[in-house]
């Protein structure tokens, strides 16, 4: 009981020989402008890239074309990074997150990690009313199918074309959860709109030439 209580005191007294400085509301401000400044580049540089071409995801999207992208940050991954979800026998919910890696001046991604899988069974989806004369998600209850999986699996989904029986699962393909519709909406809610002006897939328009009068 004495070591747990002495120790709280021992790194009171080495922050109090330390002195360290708090950050002033200047300090703060800048830091928060800073924090803003980075995160505007590689959001714009993320958009700027053709999501068929980055290692992991285009392999996603060809398995699952209605599959739905988005943003996250997660342990072991600069900000932004990548997270696509897609549903499957309106049963299921996989989801995929690649880690994204950016240079130290934040103008260029340097490369991605290796994905991270979680396939999750969705047993029960309970609705609510949207205050719009309408219904939206308001919870699920976990089934008993949960799978979590690296690179190696992947791998072998991806050359079985999704047969998830190549990882030793067998989904029910013939049971679909009621209102499992509202998931796929709620999903699709949270999907990252990429800005006209940054889509990748579309070629930038040339400027209007200007007539000499």
């Amino acid at each position: 009981m004495f070591i747990f209580m002495t120790l709280p005191l021992i790194a009171w007294s080495e922050a109090q020989e330390r002195q360290d400085p708090e950050p002033n509301q200047e300090e703060a401000a800048d830091a928060l402008a800073d924090q803003i400044r980075v995160s505007k580049l590689r959001h714009k540089l993320l958009d700027a890239t053709k999501r068929k071409e980055i290692p992991y995801l285009k392999d996603f999207i060809a398995l699952y074309p209605d599959s739905v992208v988005r943003y996250l940050s997660f342990a072991k991954a600069d900000f932004p990074s990548l997270s696509v979800n897609t549903t499957l026998h309106d049963r299921y919910q996989l989801n995929m997150r690649i880690p994204v890696r950016y240079s130290e001046d934040n103008k260029k991604i340097t490369g991605y990690g290796e994905p991270l899988c979680y396939l999750s069974e969705i047993s029960s989806v309970t609705p609510r009313d949207d205050g719009a004369g309408g219904t939206e998600l308001g919870g699920t209850s976990g089934g008993d199918l949960y799978k979590h999986f690296g690179l190696q699996d992947w791998k072998k989904l991806v050359e079985a074309k999704g047969d998830f029986t190549s990882l030793g699962l067998k989904l029910e393909v013939n049971k679909p959860v009621p209102n499992f519709n509202l998931v796929k909406k709620y999903l699709k809610s949270l999907e990252r709109k990429i800005p006209k002006q940054a889509d990748p897939e579309q070629p930038a328009t040339p400027p209007e030439s200007k007539s000499n009068q």
